[in-house]
């Protein structure tokens, strides 16, 4: 199993926006992805333009496959594009695994 999790810290008042994005399809379908166990968008109560976005993979091939599908299908650019003007700083991708313990 692997962990993504990505941050995204938003511009003032921008949080929203991005979450609609995220709950509008911005990721695509995001549970039909092969691979792709539970993929779940919270706001940080503290700072509500703080988005994470928390995924849970079998596997980290399957992760690297799907990017792979986005940025040839030209999807990954636009998601940028789309993304970008609503962060205050270059958001964050953090990939897990879980320990023994």
């Amino acid at each position: 199993m692997q962990i993504r999790i990505l941050i995204f810290e938003c511009s003032s008042g921008n949080g929203a926006d991005l979450l609609g994005a995220l709950e509008a399809g911005l990721f695509g379908d995001r549970l039909a992805r092969e691979g792709c166990r539970t993929s779940i968008a919270y706001v940080d109560v503290a700072e509500p333009d703080t988005i994470v976005l928390f995924e849970e993979w079998e596997s980290r091939d399957h992760i690297e496959r799907w990017i792979t599908a986005r940025k040839t299908a030209g999807l990954h650019d636009a998601f940028v594009k789309t993304v970008t003007p609503m962060l205050a700083s270059p958001y964050k991708v953090r990939y897990l695994e879980p320990t023994s313990s």
